[in-house]
């Protein structure tokens, strides 16, 4: 072998285990989007992570510590700072990983979030172009990416029990007074709740006082709100472990967990069932690829397909205890026996080997069409929204002058005068 031939294998070359993974993102590091698809599974693989950016403060020269480099969700929002980065794992031959858990490019547009993502997608979609490898939650959502980049990995969510704490739930033969029937979501998931709630009004209906409704974190419709079943737990805990520590311990008798039926929810991952099962609740589910990929219908929860079937089902589990013991437990021991991180962590050090021992792209598309829109669009959409932040902060400042002119002795001492000077002028007039 001739020296040049050594001198490119020896660029070529790439380690074969991922030692080190620098990750950059938007959401925070304690976030549950975070924990789910990449702090949980890289401490379970014994893969140390690095964190690249808090928000737009990022480092792009950490890329030459890492051996491999993950983009997540939206953060080419940030797109002068992701387009360095990128080329800086070009130029290190460091695998450029995209990874997403919701098809944010096909947001329904009445979703809370629609017009925050809309801005971002162009960033986003040249990020899935760019990837040696895109990871995915879902099977679904592969065949949505993979029409972009065939280079696509599904990792599913998993229970991660060491945050999760499952111990054995005691159930109750006999009858309750009253069975509480919970949900547990972000106000994103306001539309999807909306789909039962005629269901849950006819619950209420035919239960009266034996029903309470208890909601997590999303503020119910209001037709629930002001029904005095209905209790609003405000909690918004974004740190995925202290959330993990606080749910595990509340009180439900019923989960619900429902979905509107449109691609983006075709979508989504089964992580709420998991969540679920941890406490030994059982659940309806809506009959939707999400769940049907690990809900076993009537033996460890129900999947209900319309709002007939919802209320059949939430009827079945509210009359009969010992339904609710023999379901809850095989949910618990299912998400205990199939669904744990620590038995499937191997996967994700599996998906990055597979990225290392991938020969490097070169940087292709440069003269493609479409690649040149979507940058100019992505960099265009950056220069408006860091405009926009000017315009705010000026806002802000002169909204805090102000406050300062108007909180100041001079301009009371002003007011005092005009007031004074108004009374004077009163009398004056009416002196003649």
């Amino acid at each position: 072998m001739g020296a040049s031939e050594l001198e490119e294998e020896k660029m070529n070359a790439v380690s074969t285990e991922p030692g080190s993974i620098v990750v950059y993102s938007a959401v925070p590091w304690e976030h549950a989007v975070m924990w789910l698809r990449l702090r949980g599974p890289a401490a379970a693989a014994g893969i140390d992570l690095l964190q690249g950016n808090s928000g737009d403060q990022v480092n792009p020269n950490l890329v030459d510590c890492a051996d491999l480099v993950i983009i997540q969700r939206d953060f080419p929002r940030f797109w002068s700072a992701y387009q360095e980065i990128a080329y800086n794992a070009r130029r290190a031959s460091r695998p450029l990983v995209y990874e997403i858990d919701d098809l944010l490019f096909d947001l329904p547009e009445d979703h809370s979030h629609y017009e925050t993502y809309v801005g971002y997608l162009s960033g986003m979609l040249l990020a899935v172009m760019d990837a040696d490898l895109v990871t995915v939650s879902s099977i679904e959502l592969k065949s949505f990416i993979q029409e972009i980049n065939p280079a696509v990995r599904v990792l599913p969510n998993y229970l991660d029990d060491r945050i999760w704490r499952i111990q054995p739930r005691e159930y109750l033969q006999e009858d309750k007074e009253v069975v509480v029937i919970g949900y547990m979501g972000g106000q994103t998931h306001l539309a999807d709740l909306e789909e039962i709630t005629p269901v849950l009004e006819k619950i209420i209906a035919r239960y009266g006082e034996k029903i309470r409704f208890r909601f997590w974190g999303i503020r119910p419709p209001e037709v629930l709100l002001r029904n005095p079943a209905t209790a609003w737990d405000e909690t918004d805990e974004l740190d995925y472990q202290r959330f993990a520590a606080y749910f595990v311990d509340q009180e439900c008798d019923i989960f619900i967990a429902p979905l509107r039926d449109n691609r983006f929810n075709w979508t989504k991952s089964s992580i709420k069932y998991l969540e679920y099962s941890a406490l030994g609740i059982p659940g309806v589910y809506s009959r939707l690829p999400a769940y049907e990929a690990a809900v076993r219908h009537g033996i460890t929860g129900y999947l209900a397909g319309d709002n007939k079937e919802w209320e059949i089902y939430l009827c079945r589990l509210i009359e009969s205890p010992s339904l609710r013991a023999k379901l809850g437990q095989a949910a618990q021991q299912d998400a205990m026996h199939n669904w744990l991180l620590k038995d499937h962590a191997f996967e994700w050090r599996e998906a990055y080997e597979r990225a290392l021992n991938s020969r490097r792209k070169t940087e292709g598309g440069k003269d493609n069409p479409l690649v040149k829109i979507l940058r100019q669009s992505a960099g265009r959409y950056e220069e408006v929204e860091k405009e926009l932040i000017r315009e705010k902060n000026r806002t802000n400042a002169l909204e805090h002058q102000l406050d300062g002119i108007l909180s100041s002795r001079s301009w009371l001492l002003l007011q005092r005068i005009q007031r004074l000077r108004r009374k004077f002028s009163k009398r004056v007039v009416d002196s003649h």
